[in-house]
């Protein structure tokens, strides 16, 4: 994988054909990063509902460290993912309107060029010159040629059947391609064009200028001939030759990327309108999106309880767990050790561990009607809100019970004191008693 596979790709566009299955392939690899995102972001979103139901529900329990942990790194997790796919949706959607752009002027220039080099029929009209570029004295005879061309809407594809898997399978290596066959601008431009002209015979002054009865000639006669070959004194067109080259020119993506050349554009003196988009800008928008193509983060059920407990929001979480109050923290450096104080488990998947028995267990919440009733993975799919707001008014009651009688500090310390003073005197009337005794 890499540079020589990216150029067996950039080998095989030879034609339109292969051009425009090179395009698609590129645009259809775009499209996947596109979709790959949005997938990992829909599974991370159901992950930080899951574990954040899960949180709610297993407070007070010896698994409450391990879902609250498990909630925040999903969290983090959802907002990287969106980052980054806010990032490859923006480039992407670039990339691709540009090379969409792009091979729109590659068929327009192929429609053209291929009108021009096949299919036109001519017709010729004799006239009589007084002056002109060859008519010395006197006049001359004038031709006016006129070519209709044929509407080219389509190219065959026969011969380009050989190359097509490869010019497909650059999709593959979009991600690190460093040149790419999209052609270059100044390749989209009309090449020499070749007239060829036969006349037979001597030609004189223009006042009997005819045009053959096929049209095919123009000739000096009294009357017009029935065909050009019939014609002894005559010139006309006899073929017109182009050459067709497909505009198959790779584009450095770095190179361009980070060229400072002069900007063209458009001048307040002298306003002008692009006909082609530059190769820096699609180059530019290539490089964007390859970019914006990070590694998206995993998903909970794809890491290990070692994976998490090697962290360092796991090793803070371990220590705020065993000293609370500590001034200044000291870190845990074991991971197993990390891992056995959050997650109860030195070892293990999270999806076994935490996230599977989630599917198992049940709740039931009450409401004006029917109860609401499922597992905790059930429920953070169809009715999350209504599910976290219960289990949160649920912690607000045990709460609120627990804070009855507690009276305010400032009486606390009065207590405090009268208890002490208590004990003192206590402490003074049996020493009373004592020296009465004696």
């Amino acid at each position: 994988m890499g540079e020589e596979d990216e150029a067996a790709a950039n080998k095989a566009v030879k034609s339109f054909c292969t051009a425009q299955l090179y395009f698609r392939a590129i645009s259809t690899e775009l499209q996947r990063w596109r979709q790959q995102t949005q997938l990992q972001t829909e599974k991370l979103q159901q992950e930080l509902q899951l574990t954040e139901l899960a949180k709610a529900t297993k407070k007070g329990t010896p698994y409450a460290a391990a879902y609250a942990f498990l909630s925040t790194t999903a969290a983090h997790r959802l907002n990287d993912a969106l980052r980054i796919g806010e990032q490859i949706a923006k480039t992407t959607a670039t990339a691709e309107a540009l090379l969409a752009r792009r091979l729109g002027e590659i068929s327009a220039f192929t429609k053209t060029t291929t009108e021009l080099a096949t299919g036109y029929t001519t017709a010729h009209s004799a006239n009589q010159l007084t002056g002109g570029a060859i008519v010395n004295s006197g006049n001359g005879i004038g031709c006016t040629i006129t070519l209709t061309h044929k509407a080219a809407n389509s190219v065959a594809c026969k011969d380009s059947s050989g190359d097509r898997p490869a010019a497909q399978s650059i999709g593959k290596y979009l991600a690190t391609a460093t040149k790419l066959k999209l052609a270059t601008a100044d390749q989209l431009k009309l090449k020499t064009t070749t007239i060829s002209v036969h006349g037979a015979g001597a030609l004189g002054t223009g006042n009997q200028a005819k045009t053959t009865s096929d049209g095919k000639a123009c000739e000096q006669n009294a009357v017009a001939t029935a065909t050009a070959a019939d014609a002894t004194a005559a010139f006309g067109l006899s073929k017109l030759s182009y050459t067709v080259e497909h505009p198959s020119g790779e584009l450095n993506i770095d190179e361009l990327t980070h060229a400072n050349g002069v900007t063209q554009g458009n001048s307040n003196t002298d306003p002008q309108a692009e006909l082609l988009t530059k190769d820096k800008d699609v180059a530019k928008a290539i490089k964007a999106a390859q970019t914006a193509n990070k590694q998206l983060p995993k998903t909970l059920s794809d890491t290990t309880i070692a994976d998490l407990a090697s962290t360092k929001e796991a090793q803070l979480l371990a220590a705020w767990l065993k000293d609370p109050k500590a001034a200044k923290l000291k870190l845990e450096t074991s991971s197993e050790k990390v891992a056995q104080a959050i997650f109860g488990h030195k070892d293990g998947s999270i999806k076994e561990r935490f996230l599977d028995p989630l599917a198992k267990d049940s709740h039931t919440i009450p409401t004006d009607g029917e109860p609401i009733t499922g597992s905790t993975e059930q429920l953070s799919k169809t009715n999350f809100s209504k599910a976290v707001a219960y289990y949160t008014a649920q912690e607000l009651k045990k709460a609120a019970e627990a804070s009855v009688g507690a009276k305010p500090e400032g009486e606390k310390k009065s207590d405090a004191e009268d208890k002490a003073k208590e004990e003192k005197d206590g402490d003074s009337k049996a020493t009373t008693t004592e020296l009465y005794r004696h």
